[in-house]
């Protein structure tokens, strides 16, 4: 109780925890994967991480923040897991959402976003081309 009242969690409270919970789990099963090389261990974390996405969605969150540590962690599983185009998908919405942050100038943490363009670089790099040196 908060001053004698007792506080009643919304739908929107359980949701987040729903979503941080699963999120959690992906997480654990995601390090197991990368330390132990378990493939079965990285598509727990690739399913996980896919649920925790629909509980964001259906729950109605729209933290651009969480939605980009999931689509830059499933990048990150595929790519272990040699789904190669797919881990591009991922790559390239949470490029999108980068992009989206910069250009409507959201208040976000520099080096947070620094540490996601830095998964995504690849995308943008390999087209550019230097020229000879004369």
């Amino acid at each position: 109780p908060l001053n004698g009242r007792l506080i009643r969690p919304t739908l929107d409270t359980f949701s987040l925890l729903s979503y941080v919970a699963i999120f959690n789990l992906a997480l654990c099963h995601h390090m197991k994967g990368v330390t132990t090389s378990s493939e079965s261990a990285l598509r727990n974390a690739f399913r996980l991480y896919e649920l925790a996405h629909i509980s964001m969605v259906q729950g109605g969150n729209e933290d651009i923040l969480l939605f980009l540590a999931v689509a830059n962690n499933l990048s990150r599983v595929l790519m272990r897991l040699g789904e190669h185009d797919r881990a591009t998908l991922c790559s390239k919405q949470v490029l999108a959402m980068l992009m989206y942050i910069i250009h409507e100038g959201k208040p976000v943490d520099q080096k947070l976003c620094q540490q996601f363009f830095s998964n995504v670089s690849h995308l943008i790099l390999r087209c550019i081309q230097t020229a000879a040196a004369a």
